[in-house]
């Protein structure tokens, strides 16, 4: 994967870039990076895109300092490259367990039969895998099903 990266700058100077360590946010006190390890859900909307990670912590980039519709997008794509390339194998286990049968969001209760994502399409929220792959054993014990 290339070594793409993402960066804005707020009006006061402090900056967010997106990139192959993880999420940067820097003023000139200080500068943090959260690997991307650290993400558990991903909020995008009209006003913005609210990234948030263990700990409570979470990194906010408002619609307003995001030039045009295009850049919005490619913080949303560089976000998911990253993200799905350090969960690739979360992912196809998700796809695997998940494919057929019923399972709720453990934020919202949606369904996600079929997922094939690492994140509930309907709020954002990170699927467990392990949950998943635990409560799904569980069901095929239960059902008598191989997979």
């Amino acid at each position: 994967m290339a070594a793409a990266t993402w960066a804005a700058t707020y009006e006061c100077g402090s900056s967010v870039t997106l990139g192959p360590d993880g999420i940067r946010v820097q003023d000139e006190h200080y500068q943090l990076t959260l690997k991307w390890t650290w993400l558990y859900r991903v909020v995008v909307d009209s006003r913005g895109i609210l990234l948030c990670g263990s700990g409570g912590f979470k990194v906010f980039l408002p619609s307003r300092i995001l030039q045009n519709g295009a850049t919005h997008s490619e913080a949303v794509d560089t976000i998911n490259r990253y993200y799905e390339a350090l969960g690739q194998s979360d992912v196809a286990r998700i796809t695997n367990c998940l494919r057929g049968r019923d399972y709720k969001c453990e934020n919202c209760k949606y369904n996600l039969r079929n997922a094939s994502t690492a994140f509930c399409p309907e709020c954002g929220f990170r699927i467990n895998v392990l949950q998943v792959e635990a409560a799904t054993e569980n069901m095929t014990r239960v059902l008598g099903r191989d997979s």
